[in-house]
């Protein structure tokens, strides 16, 4: 007789190759990202009806996922030694999520896959150990304990399960105005450490928690995968002005990659770069004596080239449909 579970995953795999075919290929987000930005002004959403095969596909994904690791964890039982019912008995109730889930704000909305007990466990690890769910160690400065850390679950990615996210205040430190650059040096090195937010998942079948993305306290959600992670305590040329990292989900490596970034240059304050090149006046079209650099794929090739309205036009585009996670201090 054909084993069950066979037939099963070959009938997905047929399922799979159909969807291929129709949709021409696995448009990635970033290709259809690219597209968006592509044109300046160009605001729209990704295709609704690419972004609901590729939801499908993701949710069909860890619906197959979870179903291997709960015909693994039946198998388990049934060997020799392991806890077997017996006939006729009615199954354990499943056990409960601990209560201290309840104070971890989770998006009512959202159906997606969720591990609350494990979740639980890794917000216990944090506060007690000073460990983030990934096993790494937090390194203190000096600074706040870990008492001042929020946390929240929710699906940021739109990968179909719901994601961990931690928030340290840490120092909320910033360079003076009279800070060395080794003192600047040293406050960017050690941001991470002292103020961050992390984006773990749990994955049943190692039973271990990834990192998807590690990054500054206070970036910015959007719609997409799309996340800008603030640098802009630490630029040069400009103190005060844009300065972010741009980071996109990849449901390849299920991270956060970065994709491109943005800084700002003040004529007024510096008439020169830091190598003697002058501010380059021909790109400040509206004479305010601010450009901006835009690296983005080969549109956005970088350097001081762009006005204030290039940039506006690229963030409208770049920016759609702010998250806001529900924090919760505990």
């Amino acid at each position: 007789m054909i084993n069950r579970n066979i037939m099963k995953r070959s009938l997905t795999l047929i399922t799979i190759i159909i969807l291929t075919l129709l949709t021409g290929g696995c448009a990635t987000r970033d290709s259809e990202l690219a597209r968006r930005v592509r044109t300046p002004g160009y605001a729209d959403s990704l295709d609704p009806e690419k972004l609901a095969k590729m939801k499908e596909w993701d949710e069909r994904h860890e619906r197959e996922e979870a179903e291997r690791a709960l015909q693994e964890k039946e198998n388990e039982a049934a060997q020799p030694g392991g806890s077997k019912s017996a006939p006729g008995s009615e199954p354990a109730p499943e056990e409960s999520p601990s209560d201290n889930m309840s104070e971890i704000p989770v998006e009512e909305e959202d159906d997606s896959i969720d591990y609350p007990e494990q979740y639980d466990a890794a917000v216990k690890r944090v506060k007690e150990n000073t460990t983030l769910p990934d096993g790494t160690k937090i390194k203190f400065t000096g600074l706040p304990d870990i008492e001042d850390t929020d946390f929240c679950v929710m699906d940021i990615d739109s990968d179909g399960v719901r994601e961990l996210m931690v928030r340290y205040a840490g120092s909320n430190i910033s360079p003076g105005k009279e800070a060395t650059n080794a003192e600047i040096s040293y406050m960017k090195s050690h941001a991470p450490e002292d103020a961050f937010i992390g984006i773990y998942e749990y994955k049943p079948r190692t039973r271990s928690y990834v990192c998807e993305l590690f990054t500054q306290r206070d970036s910015l959600f959007y719609d997409g995968g799309v996340v800008i992670s603030n640098i802009t305590n630490y630029q040069n040329l400009a103190r005060g002005g844009k300065s972010y990292d741009i980071y996109l989900y990849s449901s390849e490596s299920d991270t956060y990659e970065k994709i491109g970034s943005v800084d700002t240059w003040d004529g007024f304050e510096h008439p020169e770069d830091y190598d003697n090149n002058p501010f380059p006046a021909q790109y400040d079209l509206d004479e305010d004596k601010i450009v901006y650099s835009i690296s983005f794929g080969e549109d956005y090739p970088g350097g001081f080239i762009y006005d204030y309205d290039t940039l506006g036009k690229f963030e409208d585009a770049l920016m759609t449909g702010r998250i806001n996670p529900s924090w919760a201090h505990r």
